[in-house]
């Protein structure tokens, strides 16, 4: 079986290469910029941007299966236009080349972002409202909206499953992602004050499998939310103390800390504070989120491992790598 995998050189897609590797399928891996982190595995590469169809019916030539990760992450407002672009017409435009070029299986690694989760009264289930409106972050909303750009493709025949991961850490974070580059803020002491509040988090190997799993057991418009459970910026501050950095820091509200970016852009002084460091990336750690998982339990086997190995993972993986000096 020949495989697909967009966004195959984030943090996700190289794990999910090798699951399928593992399993013994082919795979063509679509690559978007440096693909050094694919180094020694054998796959096809293609060069593929979601944004544009005849680099997708390109690369889907031939495929039986199509794992679409690619997708543009921000927590900055202003990147709005590229996050419409990748996360929904990106979206739309896969989908619809899987469709024509007759692919069997459609996986769709989209996130919890997608809903609101807000201060919820319960845990969060796939039932649960969606981002769409002009009170969520723009990147929920645009995660939102893509995915009925997906469905309206389905509806025109196209298999497809959803997998709505929370955030994702682990090792492997190359780039690094948003919370990677905040973690390694905290391990070189480059961030004196942080924020109260709390996010729930995912393994990025465990994300892999469960899509892996999807592939022949998520049902046909199944949306499959995968969390581990929730860690405070203060648990991983104290994995930096144990992987050797971190240093005092001072703990403020997040309701505190909320305004300041707002602020910081009306002034033009948002260059000054740490990268990642918005409004929307603060309402996440406000939103006091809980996620219940039994469905992807139950119909992926998905059985996340404890994010206190995870995160030490991560630092271990980074130290092997020379990240951490």
């Amino acid at each position: 079986m020949l495989a697909l995998v967009t966004g195959s050189t984030g943090h996700i897609g190289p794990y999910v290469v090798r699951a399928l590797l593992a399993a013994g399928h082919q795979v063509r891996a679509g690559v978007h910029g440096d693909a050094t982190i694919l180094a020694g595995l054998d796959v096809e590469r293609v060069a593929l941007d979601v944004r544009k169809r005849a680099t997708l019916d390109r690369a889907m030539a031939g495929v039986d299966v199509v794992f679409h990760l690619a997708a543009f992450i921000s927590v900055e407002p202003d990147d709005e236009v590229t996050m419409q672009a990748v996360n929904v017409d990106g979206v739309r435009n896969t989908a619809e080349a899987a469709l024509a070029a007759g692919v069997a299986r459609f996986v769709h690694v989209s996130s919890v972002h997608a809903y609101a989760t807000w201060r919820l009264r319960s845990p969060l289930v796939e039932s649960g409202a969606r981002a769409l409106g002009p009170e969520h972050p723009t990147y929920d909303r645009s995660k939102a909206r893509g995915e009925p750009a997906l469905r309206a493709v389905m509806a025109q025949g196209l298999h497809a499953t959803i997998i709505n991961p929370v955030g994702v850490v682990g090792p492997g974070d190359h780039r690094p992602s948003l919370m990677g580059g905040t973690m390694l803020q905290m391990y070189r002491k480059e961030l004196p004050v942080l924020p109260k509040g709390g996010f729930c988090w995912v393994d990025v190997r465990d994300v892999a499998d469960a899509a892996v799993a999807a592939m022949h057991l998520g049902a046909p418009g199944d949306n499959h939310l995968l969390s581990s459970g929730t860690l405070t910026p203060r648990d991983f501050h104290r994995h930096a103390c144990e992987a050797g950095g971190g240093g005092a820091v001072l703990w403020l509200p997040n309701a505190l800390l909320r305004p300041i970016p707002t602020v910081a852009q009306a002034l033009g002084a948002r260059r000054m504070l740490p990268p990642g460091f918005t409004s929307d990336a603060l309402y996440a750690l406000a939103t006091q989120l809980e996620v219940d998982s039994s469905h992807a339990r139950l119909r992926l086997g998905f059985s996340p491992r404890p994010m206190s190995r995870s995160v030490a993972d991560a630092f271990a993986w980074w130290r092997e790598h020379g990240v951490l000096t």
